[in-house]
């Protein structure tokens, strides 16, 4: 939450340099910017949470997830897998050697986990 507050400061600090000294916005360009920052940086942030690291959480048994693997040899470095009795297992042994670097679960037709 600390680093969340850090972030919300610097992000806040940065609007105020396309104030005047009276609070308006000194041009229609730098509210352009501030929109274009705000969308990108909430962007960035949301797409970075839904990732998970496998070494800190893994999820429920027998349920399949989207996976990023560390096989840049293969063609396709993601892949649908599911973590069951402490082991990744995938639909096809393509991925035999690879590790699982991050996972994902997979949205639903209206978005959320379930």
């Amino acid at each position: 939450m600390e680093q969340n507050a850090i972030k919300a400061k610097d992000y806040a600090d940065s609007i105020f340099e396309g104030f005047r000294l009276d609070g308006v916005p000194s041009s229609s360009k730098s509210i352009r910017g501030m929109i274009i920052a705000a969308f990108v940086a909430g962007f960035k942030e949301a797409h970075t949470l839904q990732w998970k690291d496998p070494a800190v959480e893994i999820p429920e048994d027998d349920r399949q997830v989207l996976v990023e693997t560390d096989c840049k040899d293969k063609e396709l470095r993601y892949a649908i897998s599911y973590f069951l009795a402490g082991a990744w297992h995938f639909p096809d042994d393509w991925y035999y050697d690879c590790r699982v670097v991050k996972w994902m679960y997979i949205p639903s037709e209206k978005g959320g986990e379930k």
